[in-house]
């Protein structure tokens, strides 16, 4: 299945690093084998995304509801330290 519809540049470092860590994930497949069974999908990504399955099941959680129009907004940022501590002084 090929994705539809305009090309998107990745932009953010971050965007940029889960790219890369994924690649590595898949390109390490073939030389040491499937480590993490095909049916288990979360624990698959957040392998190959380096990420905690917490952190997965919340974007995977704010996807659904973009998807359904529970909510309207993009996939929101995390705020930095210094964004919040701003918030609390503000």
């Amino acid at each position: 299945m090929l994705l539809q519809g305009k090309k998107k540049r990745v932009k953010r470092n971050g965007e940029r690093e889960i790219v890369y860590n994924v690649y590595k994930f898949m390109k390490s497949e073939p030389q040491v084998g499937i480590t993490i069974p095909l049916p288990k999908m979360q624990k698959r990504v957040a392998e190959a995304t380096r990420v905690s399955r917490k952190t997965l099941c919340r974007v995977l959680k704010e996807g659904e509801n973009v998807e359904t129009g529970v909510t309207q907004w993009h996939f929101q940022l995390c705020k930095t330290s210094a964004q919040k501590f701003a918030l609390k002084v503000s």
